[in-house]
């Protein structure tokens, strides 16, 4: 039930992180996406480790949690705090501004939400001998994941890239992701330019294996996948999948090459993108 020490508890959290003199009256959307953003990266407020205890709300928010609050109850917090805001719209304290959008659908079955790879998994994941030593026999192996982890996108719209799609938008070079009938992308929101992260233009040459491949006649980026019913994803996917095992990260539903979506959009959080220009990138909106 809505026990009012709840309500109190989720208000209290509202006016810490807008600000405690901000008046009621000069509340608008863009103020609620912020909030939104911001209790996203809050660790679970009933569950803090010892030496978090005590800390205020703007004091957490400058810590990086491995844990962030879940879903269902950031729902409730804003449920309670656009329950206050409607009372202020009949009170004619506040001028009515529309709200959608502010809440998280959850749609899938617990079974199937995917975990964000955390720091340990990363590790694992990017220092095994076959990384410290350069020794994948199949370049698909090397690329794969870390396209995964600096772009966020997702399996098939890596795997389906054209060496075209590898394109400069300001100086700034970006992968193109878009759809057409011979590629799969969930939405028209999902077409989008992702910047590419100077680790892999500056440090791993991204660009230069771009050029060699279209200097062989090549299309793809990932040159070797085939089309299945699926898209191009099935090669990597499944590769992954047995990579991780070994290294104890794997976990069935949970931890597979899709987590990198989740790793990405986390980190974009705790380095203070604002939720609008996250959900851009990962292709959500």
């Amino acid at each position: 039930g809505k026990t009012p020490s709840e309500i109190e508890s989720a208000l209290n959290v509202f006016a810490e992180i807008i600000g405690k003199t901000t008046t009621v009256a000069s509340i608008d959307k863009d103020l609620l996406l912020d909030y939104k953003e911001k209790m996203l990266r809050l660790p679970p407020l009933n569950q803090l480790p010892k030496e978090h205890r005590g800390k205020s709300t703007l004091e957490l928010l400058q810590i990086e949690h491995e844990q962030t609050i879940q879903i269902k109850t950031f729902n409730k917090r804003m449920e309670f705090t656009l329950n206050f805001l409607n009372y202020a719209e009949d009170e004619n304290i506040l001028q009515p501004f529309p709200r959608r959008g502010l809440k998280i659908k959850e749609t899938r079955k617990n079974s199937e939400k995917r975990d964000a790879f955390n720091k340990e998994d990363l590790v694992k994941i990017f220092h095994s001998k076959e990384y410290t030593q350069d020794s994948f026999n199949l370049y698909y192996r090397f690329w794969g994941p870390i396209l995964g982890v600096f772009t966020g996108a997702r399996l098939d719209e890596i795997s389906q890239a054209l060496l075209t799609d590898f394109i400069e938008q300001d100086g700034v070079h970006c992968l193109r992701v878009y759809t057409s009938e011979d590629t799969k992308t969930k939405t028209t929101s999902s077409e989008r330019l992702i910047p590419l992260h100077p680790f892999l233009v500056e440090d791993l040459k991204i660009m230069d294996r771009v050029e060699r491949l279209k200097s062989r006649g090549e299309e793809r980026f990932f040159h070797t996948f085939s089309k299945s019913k699926d898209g191009y994803g099935r090669t990597l996917g499944r590769w992954f999948n047995d990579y991780l095992k070994p290294i104890n990260v794997y976990i069935k539903y949970k931890k597979t090459f899709h987590s990198f979506r989740h790793t990405f959009t986390t980190n974009l959080y705790h380095n203070g993108i604002r939720e609008a220009d996250s959900r851009f990138l990962d292709g959500h909106s």
